[in-house]
């Protein structure tokens, strides 16, 4: 299992260079609202990359970009999957349409509309948050909780638009975030079916994260109603394993030895299943997985979880959940080496 998984990840062995896309893709995304963290969950993945790397292909190669997917928050996705995930990510529940009628007074028919209008307003332009606000004054008039809802830095309102593949974000202007049209940044769109999208999508997952329950897809993509559906569609193409259900492919790898990685907050393997057993010791659990939604950056030592680590002004401090060996502190100070590669910056460990 253990084996299998960080294969999967890409954490054991490597992917080369010119695999990063494709990464950024076997990995079902990275999560991004901490947008450095995203860049090291694909370099400590790719050998020989830089963080250029990964902003030249978002702002000018334009084969990754940058949207709310995965339970709704900020990842970096292959722009060739964006049409496949937001449609796997659009389905929401009764009760979810019901909360925002009762905070913004506006149904499902009137985010619609806003969806659309928000298109209207970036055809053919970049625009701030503020500028996209401008635009769309005259219909948040009378408005203010949706008017704040389209300020707020969680995206609020343009996360249905993001779903519907009208917005995704452009190159910042300064320190500020600009949208754009998806299917003109991009250069085209392509609609498919949610359940469609989302067996596709439970079919990619487990290839990557198995042993899992359909409990761990629902964490991992968000609860929506699609989830119930597309593992109810894929599963007579399941085998039930040690831990869940696979698919039928699926071979146990023996867990690496020596493997030592230093994996970002919020990676996509700390992110793979509800439970976590697997990864951190009960005692160490809030530790790794802290209040308010924050995942730590995590020594990872042949697929457990053995520590914490932070980087302050050019120093790598670890703390550790046990003594770590004479040979994981080697692993980490190839890892701290490489990190400095990746950043550009000559590091070292406390």
């Amino acid at each position: 299992m253990i084996g299998f998984r960080l294969a999967g990840h890409r954490l054991a062995p490597r992917a080369a260079a010119g695999e990063m896309v494709a990464v950024a893709g076997q990995v079902g995304g990275v999560q991004a609202q901490v947008m450095s963290a995203a860049e090291w969950s694909l370099g400590v993945r790719v050998d020989g990359i830089g963080r250029a790397d990964v902003a030249r292909a978002l702002w000018e190669d334009r084969t990754l970009v940058k949207t709310w997917a995965m339970r709704g928050t900020l990842h970096l996705l292959p722009a060739a999957d964006l049409p496949l995930v937001m449609a796997a990510c659009r389905s929401r529940p009764a009760s979810w349409w019901r909360a925002w009628e009762r905070h913004l007074g506006i149904g499902a028919g009137d985010f619609e509309r806003l969806v659309f209008a928000i298109g209207d307003a970036l055809d053919g332009r970049q625009l701030t948050r503020r500028e996209l606000i401008e635009q769309m004054a005259p219909r948040l008039a009378g408005s203010p909780g949706l008017k704040g809802a389209m300020e707020s830095g969680w995206g609020g309102v343009l996360k249905p638009a993001a779903r519907a593949g009208i917005l995704c974000f452009g190159p910042s202007r300064g320190q500020e975030v600009t949208f754009v049209r998806a299917d003109q940044w991009l250069g085209g769109w392509r609609e498919i079916d949610e359940l469609e999208a989302a067996v596709e999508l439970l079919r990619r997952y487990l290839a990557v994260n198995a042993p899992a329950t359909r409990e761990d897809f629902g964490r991992w993509l968000g609860t929506t109603p699609v989830v119930r559906a597309a593992w109810a569609a894929l599963l007579p193409e399941l085998v039930r394993v040690e831990g869940g259900h696979a698919l039928a492919d699926y071979e146990p790898l023996p867990a690496p030895h020596d493997c030592v990685r230093l994996l970002p907050n919020f990676d996509t393997l700390l992110l793979s299943h509800a439970r976590r057993e697997h990864l951190v010791a009960k005692e160490n659990h809030a530790l790794v997985y802290r209040l308010a939604g924050w995942v730590s950056a995590v020594v990872l030592c042949d697929g457990a979880i053995a520590g914490t680590w932070r980087l302050d002004r050019g120093t790598v401090s670890v703390d550790e959940f046990r003594p770590l060996t004479t040979r994981e502190r080697r692993g980490v100070a190839r890892e701290v080496e490489r990190l400095g590669r990746f950043v550009g910056a000559n590091l070292k460990t406390g």
